[in-house]
């Protein structure tokens, strides 16, 4: 997603997240990786993080604004529900979303699609990974020893009304 950000032109960067998960942590060195790729050397200013107690997309929406540098022009969440909040944040601003602002989330849930405008996600492939992962364990119980130790799911990106690539 960062890559897909620059290519579109974004310059200022923030990665916003609410937990340090081991998914959470990839995410975030995915980013920096990114980042480094295109020449940027990222800072503090380019990552947020809220608590994970934060659930509400008004409290959200209010934490963006207290740390969102002024000449942000991306925001890669690691959630949607926490990319909802600062779309909610650039609508209290009046910041043109994706005129003046990209902005993307993770996990390609429900909300994404219940907001206006509708969220930029990352699918990656949920119900897919649960079904999978169901028929590996009924095949253990049933003693079955040829599961494989490691499978890769690969994500989508989603593009939809708040970025333009």
């Amino acid at each position: 997603m960062t890559n897909r950000f620059f290519a579109a032109g974004r310059k200022k960067l923030v990665y916003l997240n609410n937990s340090n998960s081991y998914s959470a942590q990839r995410k975030r060195k995915g980013f920096i990786s990114a980042m480094k790729a295109h020449g940027v050397t990222p800072d503090e200013s380019n990552f947020i993080h809220i608590s994970s107690d934060v659930n509400d997309v008004n409290e959200i929406r209010d934490l963006v604004a207290q740390s969102i540098p002024a000449d942000c022009d991306g925001v890669i969440a690691a959630e949607d529900i926490l990319a909802i909040g600062v779309l909610k944040y650039a609508k209290q601003k009046k910041i043109s979303v994706p005129r003046d602002l990209f902005i993307s989330g993770y996990n390609n849930s429900n909300i994404s699609l219940c907001c206006d405008p509708e969220l930029t996600t990352v699918d990656n492939k949920l119900k897919k990974i649960c079904v999978h992962s169901v028929n590996n364990l009924m095949s253990v119980f049933a003693g079955d020893e040829s599961i494989p130790n490691q499978t890769l799911f690969s994500a989508d990106i989603v593009e939809r009304e708040t970025t333009k690539f």
